[in-house]
């Protein structure tokens, strides 16, 4: 397995407990969309010791805790190459939001290194985060490819973009011109060839975490409670040698504007007291 070092940027899973109490206000989050009553539930365990970011995904922590589930592959049409799955799984602790991803990979793409570069067009997962569901004022996004590299938007409740500050000359455009965190951590793991395509590879792991500093203009409990609720959604583009990406994500946003960004849609996910390792 080739180990890509670990990259400190400024960047970027189902476990059920009874009758976890959720926000009334998540109800009517959702109300004016149909599809957003069938939303998934992902109960996120505290960690039990350290998590180190080093893409390997090792830790007792994250062997016992489950997995989102499947990913679902909502523009995949008959024809298109097999669908490759991702294990998504996710912890917290009071200074971090934490998210690992295995994704199944025959073909390893990974042009980009540049932070705000064309991360989506590499083998790159991501996803969205709204973290007040009561006053959904702001969506963060976070995307990384299997190089590491970070590209990372924030937007308004009217789904427009937050651009950082420009201190030099020409003006920023494009990704670019994006919002940019602070203090995220990301590291990767592959095991396969990297950008050669004649031969046959199996996986990358990537290991990311988010502080919940990052979210301190959202305006909800930073860190978060045991029992407050979030909305959110891992995704996942997966290149294949024809040149087509391969969508797949956790909870389904289909829509008519085919967009990953469909906040009424994400899943809802519940901060636990509890550990992955309490419940063995």
């Amino acid at each position: 397995m080739q180990h890509l070092p670990c990259r400190h940027i400024c960047l970027l899973c189902v476990l059920c407990i009874p009758e976890v109490k959720e926000s009334r206000a998540d109800d009517a989050a959702t109300n004016d969309n149909p599809a957003a009553t069938k939303l998934p539930t992902y109960v996120i365990q505290r960690v039990n010791s350290k998590i180190t970011i080093d893409g390997r995904i090792d830790e007792e922590d994250w062997k016992q805790a489950k997995s989102v589930g499947a990913f679902v592959f909502e523009w995949w049409k008959e024809g298109m190459p097999k669908k490759e799955q991702t294990v998504c799984k996710m912890l917290w602790d009071d200074q971090y939001l934490y998210f690992s991803y295995v994704c199944e990979d025959t073909h390893l793409l990974g042009l980009h290194t540049d932070r705000d570069g064309r991360i989506p067009e590499d083998d790159s997962v991501e996803v969205y985060i709204t973290p007040n569901i009561r006053n959904p004022t702001r969506h963060y996004a976070f995307y990384t490819n299997v190089r590491g590299a970070l590209y990372d938007e924030k937007f308004d409740a009217n789904g427009k973009r937050f651009r950082k500050k420009n201190s030099g000359k020409p003006p920023l455009t494009g990704r670019k011109a994006s919002w940019d965190s602070e203090g995220v951590k990301v590291a990767v793991t592959i095991d396969g060839t990297l950008n050669i395509h004649d031969d046959t590879d199996r996986s990358w792991s990537t290991e990311i975490a988010v502080p919940f500093e990052t979210f301190s203009d959202a305006s909800t409990r930073i860190p978060p409670s045991p029992n407050d609720v979030w909305k959110l959604n891992p995704n996942r583009h997966g290149y294949t040698p024809n040149e087509r990406t391969q969508y797949s994500q956790w909870a389904p946003t289909l829509s008519a504007n085919r967009s990953f960004f469909e906040p009424d849609l994400f899943g809802k996910v519940v901060f636990s007291a509890e550990t992955a390792l309490s419940r063995h």
